[in-house]
């Protein structure tokens, strides 16, 4: 019963210092900028898969570019659908980018 108890309360002294940092901003941040670094270095790389499209965009990029990479594997089933693609994005006035990922 002793031992249960020590759990219980070092758990409920453990949650509560996490509460009190997770609402202090300065810790919050030290915690984002050294807590994941390392997390992340502990882990090591893991290689991206390739059934998965990760697409980001923060408030800072967002009015500046819009950037597709896109693999298309087969046509669609209507080939105005792809022209009205293809026109959409040469309209846009961005000069492409070629980018060979294999």
């Amino acid at each position: 019963m002793r031992r249960i108890r020590r759990a219980l309360i070092l758990g409920l002294v453990t949650g509560v210092v996490g509460l009190v940092a997770a609402l202090v901003s300065s810790i919050s941040e030290l915690e984002d900028t050294f807590g994941l670094r390392w997390l992340f270095h502990v882990r090591g790389p893991v290689p991206p898969s390739d059934s998965v499209a990760v697409v980001s965009i923060d408030e800072g990029s967002a009015p500046r570019a819009v950037a597709f990479d896109i693999e298309f594997v087969r046509h669609s089933a209507d080939p105005a659908e792809d022209a009205r693609l293809a026109g959409s994005i040469a309209g846009a006035g961005r000069r492409e980018v070629p980018r060979h990922v294999r």
